[in-house]
């Protein structure tokens, strides 16, 4: 529920020329779940969970209706409500797969069933009423080093991050403000760690790269600065690496750096390839500077051991040894 929530549900709305956006942002595989409008992280109030202390985007609220009306104008009914007036964005409990299979089949077959919103459950559940059907899809070559780049602060990715080390793999670690601060990329400091990334993938060695920072507020009246540099920069690190080898599979965790990392390299096209994992994703970038196979995970996805399992799948050899071929 962070970012601009509101403002994108209008956008689609209004775009698709419909009356109402179907939303269930429930995400129960994850351990989201959605009660009388409330947003609940492992049956903690969003507000009051780890998205509270987010140094760079702290939630405040868990109440979607609210959320929503920070950035848009539009309505909000509970779903089942009948809008007072339209256009509207029709939102639904739910706390199991179930709930989101049946809010799917009523949705899909109201008048205004054609425009929905929410998280990979819910289309999840969609897609079993739409009868899309499967067609094959050839998977790319991928080989080689696991180098894992996490532009969240968000706590979950931190215990990953500090299990996959115990493992053996190796981590790097720079201050939020250093790496977001243009004078960085001219600094000796920067090409070491630019060298030493590469002679890693050289060597075929997976790592572990991320910044720290303070927990709640970060850097008090440079939070907002640092939040909008900080993607960036760590797209500019991860193809300042690419350019130096061109093996290695990048992991980007984080919404924002992802994106940072699709503008930055020109790429305008995607295609997903398979969840690896529940909420992590491998895709393929169809263009750009990088024609090359990734994975992708919010921050706040996935077990304490997900970076671990990833490293050591199917059980052969050790972590740092273990190569990213394993998931196909």
């Amino acid at each position: 529920m962070r970012g601009n929530i509101g403002a994108e549900l209008e956008a689609v709305l209004r775009a698709s020329g419909q009356s109402t956006i179907h939303f269930a942002p429930a995400f129960p595989q994850q351990h989201r779940t959605t009660v009388g409008g409330i947003q609940y992280i492992d049956g903690v109030p969003l507000h009051q969970s780890p998205f509270a202390q987010d140094p760079l985007n702290p939630m405040t609220s868990a109440c979607i209706p609210h959320i929503i009306a920070e950035t848009s104008q539009v309505p909000v009914c509970k779903g089942g409500e009948l809008p007072s007036r339209t256009p509207c964005i029709q939102l639904y409990d739910a706390e199991t797969e179930k709930d989101l299979e049946e809010i799917a089949r009523r949705a899909l077959f109201q008048e205004d069933g054609r425009v929905f919103a929410g998280c990979a459950g819910f289309i999840g559940e969609l897609s079993k009423w739409m009868h899309m059907g499967k067609t094959p899809v050839d998977s790319p070559c991928v080989s080689g080093p696991l180098m894992v780049f996490c532009g969240s602060l968000h706590e979950q990715s931190r215990r990953q991050f500090e299990l996959a080390e115990r493992a053996g793999i190796r981590r790097f670690s720079l201050d939020a403000r250093m790496l977001s601060d243009s004078a960085f990329w001219k600094s000796d400091s920067c090409g070491r760690l630019v060298e030493t990334l590469r002679n890693l993938l050289a060597e075929n060695s997976s790592f572990l790269f991320c910044p720290i920072g303070e927990a709640g507020e970060m850097y008090p009246g440079e939070r907002a600065c640092i939040s909008q540099r900080l993607p960036d920069a760590i797209a500019r690190l991860i193809c300042s690496v690419l350019d130096g080898n061109g093996s290695g599979i990048p992991m980007i965790i984080g919404g924002d750096t992802l994106g940072a990392f699709l503008r930055f390299t020109g790429t305008t096209r995607v295609r997903p390839i398979r969840e690896v994992r529940t909420g992590v994703v491998l895709a393929e970038a169809v263009d750009g500077r990088f024609h090359i196979p990734f994975i992708a995970k919010a921050g706040s996805f996935g077990e304490d051991t997900l970076l671990l399992d990833l490293f050591t799948a199917n059980g052969a050899g050790k972590p740092s040894d273990k190569r990213i071929a394993a998931l196909s």
